[in-house]
């Protein structure tokens, strides 16, 4: 499987993508880490929005001053609002690490790859390095039939 770090490709529909399955994706790092950095930049812009609504909340059931009213707010936000707040805080959260993890992983893995296919290139260049000049245009069996062992 190769990945090309390097170019962003027009991706199939989703019609053509399951009938082609030639195992190249197409990943940018730099275009992917700059959308989960805009991501941890709203995230928080939202965490300071919530901050703000929990001090709103508590200026209006203090503006109340009728305690079933105020002990009813109290429990929207404590029990529904900054609940459903946290979950969705610490799923960003999780999101961003799993997909810079999984970036990370894909990145190496393609430099671990074009490492590999270097050396082996380079490996064999060497193999034909002391050859005689125009060896390697000169067929290896030059009988009328199969190679002979002696």
């Amino acid at each position: 499987m190769k990945f090309d770090l390097s170019v962003q490709q027009q991706q199939p529909g989703p019609a053509e993508a399951s009938g082609s399955g030639d195992g190249t994706y197409d990943v940018m790092p730099e275009a992917v880490r700059q959308v989960l950095s805009d991501v941890q930049i709203q995230a928080a812009e939202f965490g300071q929005l919530t901050g703000e609504a929990a001090t709103e909340m508590m200026e209006l059931s203090q503006a109340c001053k009728a305690p079933p009213i105020t002990a009813e707010l109290s429990s929207l936000y404590t029990y529904v609002m900054r609940w459903a707040i946290n979950i969705a805080s610490r799923r960003t959260a999780n999101a961003v690490v799993a997909v810079s993890q999984a970036v990370n992983a894909l990145a190496q893995g393609d430099d671990q790859m074009s490492e590999s296919a270097r050396s082996a290139a380079a490996q064999a260049a060497q193999e034909h390095a002391d050859d005689a000049p125009g060896a390697a245009d000169n067929p290896r069996n030059t009988g009328r039939g199969p190679a002979q062992a002696f």
